[in-house]
C-alpha cells in the first residue's frame, strides 16, 4: 500500500465524527449507528425487518471509526520496524562481507608464508642437510624447525580445504 493510499483512507476516517460509535436498536425500534453527539445517527433500518447482515454491517460501521485509524497507525509502525530491520540486515551483510574479505586476505598471507617456508625447506634439503640430527642446520634452520614448519603447513592445507568446502556450501 502506498503512502498516498494510506493517507486517503485516513482522510476518510478523519472526515467523520469522532467515536466511539455504537450499533443499537433505539427506542423507536430502529437499527442505528449512534454517534456520541446523537445529532448524526446513521439509520440502517427497522430492527424487526432487517436481516442479520444489516446488524453485522451496523456493527462494522460502528467499529470502523476506531478500527481504521488503529490499523493505519499499526501499518505505519510495522513499516518503521521493517525499515529498521532492513537497515540492520544490510549492516550485517556488510560486516560479514568485510570479515570474509579479511579472512581471505589473511589466508593469502598465510599461503605466501607457506610457499616461502616450502622453498626454504627445499633449499635446506637440497643443501644435503636432510640428516635428522639436531646438530645440522642451514641458514639457522634446524631439522626440528623443518618438522614444525611441515606440521604447520599440513594444518594450513587442511584448514584451506575446509574453508574451500565451506565457501562452496555457502554459494
Amino acid at each position: 500500500m502506498t503512502e498516498d493510499r494510506l493517507a486517503e483512507i485516513e482522510g476518510r476516517a478523519n472526515a467523520v465524527p469522532i467515536g466511539p460509535w455504537e450499533d443499537i436498536v433505539d427506542d423507536s425500534g430502529r437499527l442505528v449507528v449512534k454517534m456520541p453527539d446523537s445529532s448524526h445517527d446513521l439509520f440502517i433500518g427497522d430492527a424487526e425487518q432487517t436481516c442479520r447482515y444489516c446488524h453485522a454491517m451496523a456493527r462494522f460501521i460502528a467499529h470502523a471509526r476506531e478500527d481504521v485509524p488503529w490499523l493505519c497507525a499499526s501499518l505505519r509502525e510495522t513499516r518503521k520496524e521493517l525499515a529498521a530491520l532492513l537497515k540492520l540486515e544490510a549492516l550485517h551483510r556488510r560486516v560479514e562481507r568485510e570479515r570474509h574479505e579479511k579472512l581471505l586476505a589473511r589466508n593469502t598471507v598465510l599461503e605466501r608464508v607457506a610457499e616461502a617456508a616450502l622453498a626454504a625447506i627445499a633449499t635446506w634439503e637440497a643443501g644435503g642437510m636432510g640428516n635428522t640430527s639436531l646438530q645440522y642446520s642451514f641458514g639457522g634452520m634446524k631439522f626440528t624447525d623443518v618438522c614444525k614448519i611441515r606440521a604447520a603447513l599440513a594444518a594450513l592445507e587442511a584448514n584451506t580445504e575446509r574453508r574451500t568446502e565451506c565457501d562452496s556450501l555457502n554459494q
